[in-house]
């Protein structure tokens, strides 16, 4: 009975440490990117890895990692995200945009 309940608290423990290890690892997410201006910034997205996105700042050109989670389940390579409210939404009409364009040129690169 003392191990059961034992047990029954560090599985409260374990699972309030994990809830507060994600709350402060937002909060300091959206801390920096405060801090570094990116509300409203946009990025391509570059690739995968693993559990990570690797982002490319479309304005300095600069490269980021952030958590795969982060970003929306329904992106992929190649997709413009832009950075509101602390959260990465995909920009459709760009993603768009932008793909129509590379096809434009190689289209004249194969004529």
């Amino acid at each position: 009975m003392n191990i059961d309940f034992l047990n029954n608290i560090q599985e409260n423990i374990e699972k309030k440490f994990e809830t507060l290890k994600e709350d402060i690892s937002d909060n300091l997410i959206d801390e920096a990117s405060k801090k570094l201006g990116l509300d409203n910034e946009e990025f391509s997205l570059d690739r995968f890895e693993e559990n990570r996105a690797i982002l490319e700042n479309r304005k300095t050109n600069e490269m980021i990692e952030v958590d795969r989670n982060r970003i929306p389940k329904d992106a992929k390579e190649g997709d413009i995200l832009k950075f509101i409210d602390n959260e990465f939404k995909i920009d459709m009409e760009l993603t768009n945009q932008k793909s129509e364009e590379i096809k434009e040129k190689m289209n004249k690169i194969w004529k």
